[in-house]
């Protein structure tokens, strides 16, 4: 943040600060507005916010608030400004626990009707606008152990064989930490192909999904 912005009287903000517990108690306690969290109507009274910091102070915070080095930026990296915190993120999702045998890779789409370059439009979800991810779930308890943020051709997916291509690329770069444990990972037709399955069943993972009869690689029915 720059110093300039903020007022003498403030004192510097570090990863203790009140500010993070004040998001915190924000989500468990929901308002409309944002300054409705100050507010001193009696149906709208919240007192741990104005003394845990004022109104003006949280929201210059909000504001201004940055979790990357703009010097260091990469060229094309859309997820640069956010990346330490999805990287916690993940590493949270996966120390959390070990999962149970059956995993399933999936696509989900997260309601966003803002301005955003990697806003996506999918006709059949739900919500057909929004931020595109594929996600590795447990199945016995739909826990997320990872997810990848599609950004199109700068999606950050590990290098594989061609023949697998991309879906097969998204199912590799997921399953990476969980190779050769005897997993078995559902998919559907997107990702299933023969190709695919011969390439987890090295890696000692058993494989089960729907499938697309003209899928480079499938036999004739």
């Amino acid at each position: 943040m720059h110093s300039e912005l903020i007022p003498s009287s403030h004192s510097p903000t570090t990863s203790s600060h009140p500010h993070t517990r004040s998001t915190k108690n924000k989500s468990e306690n929901k308002k409309l507005e944002i300054a409705d969290y100050w507010s001193t109507d009696p149906l709208l009274y919240s007192p741990i916010f104005g003394k845990t910091m004022s109104r003006n102070r949280f929201q210059l915070l909000l504001r201004y608030i940055h979790f990357c080095n703009n010097n260091n930026q990469i060229k094309n990296d859309r997820l640069f400004k956010i990346d330490m915190v999805l990287q916690d993120i993940k590493n949270n999702f996966r120390s959390a626990m070990v999962p149970f045998q059956n995993l399933v890779i999936d696509e989900s789409l997260v309601l966003w009707k803002g301005r955003l370059s990697i806003k996506q439009f999918i006709r059949t979800k739900r919500h057909r606008f929004g931020i595109k991810f594929f996600i590795l779930c447990d199945v016995e308890i739909d826990y997320i152990l990872d997810f990848i943020i599609y950004t199109g051709k700068t999606t950050r997916l590990v290098s594989c064989d061609a023949n697998l291509g991309q879906s097969g690329a998204v199912v590799k770069t997921l399953m990476k930490r969980y190779l050769n444990k005897g997993h078995t990972l559902y998919t559907d037709n997107w990702y299933t192909s023969p190709i695919l399955s011969m390439y987890l069943h090295k890696k000692k993972t058993n494989t089960c999904g729907t499938v697309r009869c003209n899928r480079r690689g499938m036999p004739p029915v």
